[in-house]
């Protein structure tokens, strides 16, 4: 999200406006990273 935010000034006025992509991006990441979490203790 910073890095967008960086490419995008305009559409980041306040960190609480983050886009609805950003949050479904996050949220895939963080399953992945459970994922391999999970993987890794099997």
């Amino acid at each position: 999200a910073r890095l967008e935010k960086d490419r995008f000034p305009k559409a980041y006025d306040c960190d609480d406006c983050i886009p609805m992509v950003d949050k479904v991006v996050d949220t895939n990441w963080q399953k992945e990273a459970h994922d391999q979490k999970l993987s890794a203790l099997s």
